[in-house]
């Protein structure tokens, strides 16, 4: 995987020794788009992206909200969003159908014919 990633400019480390529950980066991904716009999204997912795939970062609440800030978004608001049980709740619902609408989640890493992400 990591001469694969190398080849697309993806450091993979294998620093993160656990495959992570994707719900609070894609609510914080949700709240940038909602709150910021695409660009800021798109900054934050790749923020994301490095930070657990390159430099180790497992992506809880804090670890995202520090994510979040290094892009420039306001700490407090976005620690709120990530424990709101409602934006929770539907991401958790928007992640559901998506994984049964492509049969795994997105990325999807396959290792050996095994699903590894």
């Amino acid at each position: 995987m990591k001469i694969a990633g190398e080849a697309v400019g993806i450091d993979f480390t294998g620093k993160t020794d656990r495959s992570p529950n994707t719900l609070v980066a894609h609510a914080l991904l949700e709240y940038a788009l909602e709150n910021h716009g695409p660009e800021k999204q798109n900054e934050v997912q790749e923020a994301l992206f490095k930070g657990y795939f390159t430099n180790g970062v497992y992506p809880d609440v804090s670890n995202a909200t520090a994510i979040a800030v290094s892009c420039g978004l306001d700490g407090e608001e976005v620690g709120r969003a990530l424990v709101d049980v409602g934006r929770l709740r539907k991401v958790r619902e928007a992640l559901r159908r998506n994984y049964d609408a492509v049969d795994g989640g997105v990325p999807t890493f396959v290792v050996n014919g095994r699903r590894v992400f």
